[in-house]
């Protein structure tokens, strides 16, 4: 058991006035404060921008930047010498994360690797100084590394990789060989589709490779879905984002709106900043490590903001593999031809444990991260964020120099991954969309599924041309909606993805939005509450259906309590907020529907067989995979009424008393946010240091207000709006914005958490675009 020293979390501060020289910058930078501990950064070139976003995010965040840095190169157990932490390096080194930044980084041009290695310059510079260290590196006996250049790849890497559709495919592949290939697009998130998948017979026998190999079974008993989620929370995303043109605003100015959904950590994974100088003028979310603002953001003349497309741009390739006898493996080729595989061995040292040797094998189609030689199958992945890493990075400075929606198009044609839906405006008026990043040409049965690796017949073919990628520029009706929602028909020529979001969030915004011709930020603020949860809804539905006597069928004790339930979902409004009873019964419901329809699946899905190479913190308890398709599964074969009283009766079961008026069903005290932190549970003083709370909360996983439970396993809050944000084109000082908890990772800082009560309760704060009322630090030159 890792063991933490003790700490001096009031002296962890760093300074944030006064004037000192640093090695780095070509001239003076500034870094000021403003009320909310916010850095704003002014310089006179690019690179003193970037230098000093570096310094400011090390100020803040220094122990993010290691964590996660240690993370992508697969060395996170050399500070926690957890289960999780080795199984998480064994795959960031499979994946080999590190060799693809080094090598994304080589292959940039010379502007971007001058960014990188000015922000990492400022990150040194912070190392440098006689700031004392973070509480967890106090507590872990730990001094940094100098940083970089190629370290910001690294890190954008380790954020994206286990972002996106690999691990689904393995799930796919597991429905398809216990259930079928009508299970497969059966189980789609959007619901079931209208045509049957037609699995080629390579696919099903590249599936049965892996099947008769062993590896769709899961050794032992189902594992402790809660347990699994412990870690670091679910790798799960979504967005919304919407935007309209004047003629729907009271200012007769575009307004840009929206939220991205990840994982609650502590510290946020988004960090907001304002960058000014050498052209640049701009504020929004960064990552921590990655220079500029790449995902959302405001300059003086345009705005921008993302959500996840749902594209496949990841696949998987099962491959045949053989140890030669001599040390060597080998993968079947096309042809029929044996070829060598590229393998070495690396090891990861654990803490206060034994080192562990991890075998990383290669292929033409990409590293290993299932599966072995000694298995004679392996699980190749092949990523266009691997093929080309660092690709994002090179749009950061065109994004925030950009005048318009074209040259913001223009920027974003280098994206790579995530594939993302950009919605864009400028002050001119324009709004545009457009899909941004590299999306592979090939079959489309390897959109859907593992294939073989050994035939060739569903190798990658180029990458979807730029100008093919969907675009709308200045709609008819004035307003974009994204929110992770189909984004292409079926005459769209090329393959972007095959299962996308509900369009339930979608309809939503639409419906918010309605025909407003006066909208205002505060109008797109109120959207950011919409806590309507259309599939609960649905839930309610078939409760509020059901007799007295389909009630007293499912038998048990508290039937008056079971009508009661019913009752509370009588004309329900579907609205999840905290203080409703009826919110927390149609959760409690939900809950035990997915338990049904788990219960009632094949023993080879109630479990996860990749547990062992998958990393912990993005792997999908089997709960949670039912809960993501429930609605869908309900909607294509309705339950009877005897599953869902059964369903009631077993909420009723595990919900507490009701009491007065119902307040013991109440969704909020179920359903609050304590956000994760890779050193919680390792020593009880650190964790009372680092015991950051919500209180109750509106909104659910399905609504537009996203605090994510994980349905089937916990209702507290594990993933959802990890910023928000409402950019106004006709004057910025109008624009808001806010994020979970505050700018800084320090438990001792005013700012670890000032900005969570308004999170919390849906509201936005300003941006302090016209001087800053707090301190200020003066960097100078040596």
């Amino acid at each position: 058991m890792t063991s933490l020293r003790p700490v001096d979390a009031a002296g962890a501060l760093p300074a944030a006035s006064g004037a000192r020289r640093v090695a780095g910058p070509a001239g003076r930078v500034l870094i000021r404060r403003d009320r909310w501990g916010i850095a704003h950064i002014d310089a006179s070139t690019v690179g003193d921008v970037f230098f000093g976003q570096g310094f400011a995010t090390a100020q803040d965040r220094l122990w993010q930047l290691e964590w996660d840095r240690r993370r992508a190169l697969g060395r996170s157990a050399e500070l926690v010498g957890r289960p999780a932490e080795v199984s998480s390096d064994a795959f960031h080194r499979r994946a080999r994360i590190g060799d693809a930044s080094r090598r994304g980084y080589d292959a940039l041009d010379g502007t971007t690797r001058a960014i990188l290695d000015a922000h990492a310059a400022g990150i040194n510079a912070f190392l440098a100084s006689d700031d004392a260290r973070p509480v967890e590196l106090q507590a872990l006996g730990v001094e940094p590394e100098p940083w970089e250049g190629w370290h910001g790849v690294a890190v954008f890497l380790v954020r994206h990789v286990t972002f996106a559709t690999w691990q689904t495919k393995l799930w796919r592949a597991r429905l398809l060989a216990a259930l079928g290939p009508d299970a497969v697009t059966a189980w789609r998130n959007e619901g079931a589709g209208d045509t049957p998948l037609i699995v080629p017979p390579g696919v099903r026998q590249a599936v049965d490779r892996l099947a008769s190999a062993g590896l769709l079974t899961a050794p032992g008993g189902p594992a402790d879905a809660a347990a699994a989620l412990a870690d670091l929370g679910l790798g799960l995303s979504g967005s919304n984002a919407w935007v309209v043109d004047g003629s729907r605003t009271a200012s007769g100015a575009p307004l840009l709106a929206g939220d991205p959904h990840r994982a609650y950590e502590l510290p946020n994974v988004y960090y907001q900043v304002r960058l000014r100088g050498a052209g640049i003028d701009a504020a929004g979310f960064s990552f921590p490590g990655v220079p500029g603002i790449p995902h959302f953001g405001q300059s003086d003349r345009t705005a921008w903001g993302v959500t996840n497309a749902m594209a496949e741009y990841q696949d998987l390739f099962v491959e045949r593999l053989e140890n030669d006898g001599a040390g060597a493996v080998r993968v079947l080729g096309p042809g029929a031809t044996w070829r060598d595989a590229d393998v070495h061995t690396e090891t990861v040292v654990v803490r206060d444990g034994d080192p562990v040797d991890v075998l990383c094998v290669a292929t033409a189609h990409g590293p290993v991260i299932v599966g072995g030689p000694e298995h004679g199958v392996g699980v190749a992945l092949a990523s266009t964020g691997l093929d080309g890493p660092g690709g994002s990075i090179a749009c950061v400075l065109a994004q925030l120099v950009a005048t318009d929606v074209s040259q913001l198009d223009a920027a974003l044609a280098r994206w790579v991954e995530p594939a993302n839906n950009a919605v864009l405006a400028d002050d001119s008026g324009a709004i545009a969309y457009r899909t941004a990043g590299r999306v592979p040409v090939r079959p489309e049965a390897a959109a859907w599924l593992p294939v073989p690796g050994w035939t060739g017949g569903f190798d990658w073919q180029g990458t979807v041309p730029d100008a093919e990628l969907p675009r709308v520029v200045s709609p008819e009706g004035g307003a974009i909606v994204t929110a992770n929602q189909r984004v292409v028909g079926d005459g769209y020529p090329h393959v972007l993805g095959v299962d996308a979001a509900s369009a339930d969030r979608a309809d939503r915004i639409w419906a918010r939005l309605g025909d407003g011709r006066d909208l205002t930020v505060a109008d797109h603020a109120a959207i950011h509450r919409d806590a309507l949860s259309l599939p609960l809804l649905r839930v309610a539905t078939l409760v509020a259906a059901l007799t007295d006597a389909e009630l007293a069928a499912a038998g048990g004790t508290a039937a008056t309590d079971v009508v009661a339930a019913r009752d509370l979902l009588v004309g329900w409004d579907g609205r999840m907020l905290a203080d409703s009873a009826a919110a927390g019964v149609a959760a409690a419901v939900r809950t035990e529907l997915v338990g049904l329809v788990l219960a009632d699946l094949p023993a080879a899905l109630r479990a996860n067989p990749f547990a062992p190479w998958e990393p912990p913190a993005t792997s999908l308890p089997p709960p949670f995979r039912v809960a993501q398709a429930l609605d869908g599964v309900l909607r294509r074969q309705p339950p009877t009424p005897a599953v869902v009283a059964e369903a009631v009766r077993r909420a009723v079961v595990a919900l507490p008393p009701p009491g007065p008026d119902g307040a013991g069903w109440r969704w909020g005290p179920r359903h609050w946010l304590q956000p994760v932190h890779p050193l919680r549970g390792l020593d009880a003083a650190f964790d009372a240091l680092i015991d950051v709370r919500s209180g109750p909360l509106d909104g659910d996983i399905d609504c537009v207000w996203a605090t994510n439970s994980a349905p089937g396993i916990t209702d507290q809050v594990r993933t959802g709006s990890t910023a928000r944000y409402v950019w106004d084109l006709g004057d910025r000082r109008r624009s808001r914005w806010i994020a979970p908890l505050g700018a800084s990772g320090h438990p001792a800082s005013p700012h670890l958490r000032d900005q969570q009560a308004a999170w919390s309760a849906g509201e936005l704060v300003p941006i302090d675009w016209d001087g800053t009322d707090g301190p200020t630090l003066t960097l100078d030159p040596t």
